[in-house]
C-alpha cells in the first residue's frame, strides 16, 4: 500500500471513529503508530525523540488529544473545508503534542528555569535588550531588569498565542535558547534541527514575527 493510500485509509477510519465506530478508532490507533514512524526523525524535540518511553508517552498524549471531547479535534478537521490533507493535519497536531510534551518534561523545565532571566554573559544580556528593542518605545537600555524581563516574557507569550502552523511551535523554545546566549549549533542540537543555519532561520523568523506585531503597538 502506498503512502497516499495508507493516509486515505486512516482518514476513512478517523471519519468512522468520529461517527462513533469504536473498532475503527482502535484500527486508527494501530495505523497511526506505523504511519507516524517516519515523522519522528523531524520531530523537533531534541534527544527525547530517541527515547522509547518518551515516544510512547507522546503517542498516548496524541491519542488522548484526538479522542478528547468526543473527537472534537478530528471533527474540526472534517468540518473545515479549508483543511490541509489528513496527513499534513495529523503531522501538525503530532508536532504540537511533541512540543507541549517537551515543555513539560523535567529536563526542559530545568533548562527553561535557568533561562528565566538574562544570563551573566554579555552576549545574553545584549540579546535580551535586542529582543526588547523590537517593541516600539520599549527603551530597553537603562530600564530596570525586572521591567526588561517582564517585557520580554510578554513578547514570548505572544509568540505562543500567535503561532499556529506546523513549524512555528519551535519559535518560543528557539528564542529562549537564543536569549540564554546559546550558539545556533547548540540550539539546533537541543531542538533536533539539521544544523545551525536552520536554527538561525527560525530565530530570525520569530524575531520578525515580533517586529511586525510590536513595532506598530
Amino acid at each position: 500500500m502506498s503512502t497516499d493510500e495508507t493516509w486515505a485509509r486512516l482518514q476513512g477510519l478517523a471519519e468512522r471513529a468520529v461517527a462513533g465506530d469504536e473498532p475503527a478508532w482502535q484500527q486508527l490507533l494501530a495505523g497511526l503508530e506505523t504511519a507516524l514512524e517516519p515523522m519522528w526523525r523531524r520531530m523537533p524535540i531534541g534527544r527525547l525523540k530517541s527515547r522509547e518511553d518518551d515516544r510512547r508517552n507522546i503517542l498516548l498524549k496524541l491519542y488522548e488529544k484526538l479522542r478528547k471531547n468526543e473527537f472534537r479535534a478530528l471533527a474540526s478537521f472534517f468540518d473545515d473545508r479549508d483543511s490541509p490533507s489528513f496527513r499534513a493535519w495529523t503531522r501538525t497536531v503530532f508536532v504540537r503534542v511533541g512540543i507541549d510534551y517537551q515543555r513539560g518534561h523535567d529536563e526542559y523545565i530545568r533548562v527553561r528555569g535557568a533561562k528565566a532571566e538574562p544570563a551573566d554573559s554579555q552576549q545574553s544580556i545584549q540579546r535580551w535588550h535586542e529582543l526588547a528593542s523590537l517593541h516600539t518605545g520599549a527603551g530597553a537600555q537603562g530600564r530596570p531588569q525586572v521591567t526588561l524581563r517582564n517585557l520580554v516574557r510578554t513578547m514570548l507569550d505572544y509568540v505562543d498565542e500567535a503561532v499556529k502552523t506546523d513549524n512555528r511551535p519551535l519559535y518560543r523554545p528557539a528564542l529562549e535558547f537564543w536569549l540564554s546566549g546559546a550558539s545556533y549549533d547548540a540550539i539546533a542540537e537541543e531542538l533536533g534541527l539539521d544544523d545551525g543555519a536552520a536554527a538561525r532561520r527560525i530565530v530570525n523568523a520569530a524575531k520578525e514575527l515580533l517586529r511586525r506585531k510590536f513595532a506598530s503597538s
